[in-house]
């Protein structure tokens, strides 16, 4: 059974979240590849956190680092949920998958995978 939101309605496709500096702290819209993302971000601006949901329905979590690489993230694709760790530089170095064959994968610096589970 749906429930039906009651209340005032704000309409809009960008909705920002200052400090009492006037630093941008969050960001909620729809980017230019029409995926919805939350963004939080740290005092000078740099996005630390997304969550995003692409047009086409796949879900994303990341965690950046000041400079905006990611060291985690958590998506879902085709059903399937996929937890990726990555390193100093941005490369992706462990990967798990959770489905009917759950796996767990270890990469090198250069993506070559090193040793996969099972």
């Amino acid at each position: 059974m749906m429930t039906t939101l009651k209340g005032r309605v704000f309409e809009a496709q960008r909705f920002v979240l200052k400090d009492k500096d006037g630093n941008i702290r969050a960001e909620w819209g729809v980017e230019d590849n029409n995926a919805a993302v939350l963004a939080l971000m740290d005092k000078n601006g740099a996005r630390r956190a997304e969550l995003s949901v692409e047009a086409d329905g796949p879900a994303a979590l990341a965690l950046k680092d000041q400079d905006g690489r990611p060291f985690a993230s958590l998506a879902l694709k085709g059903g399937q949920p996929s937890l990726l760790l990555y390193d100093r530089q941005g490369k992706v170095r462990a990967v798990l998958n959770v489905d009917e064959a759950p796996s767990l994968e270890f990469r090198s610096p250069t993506g070559a995978l090193l040793k996969r589970f099972p």
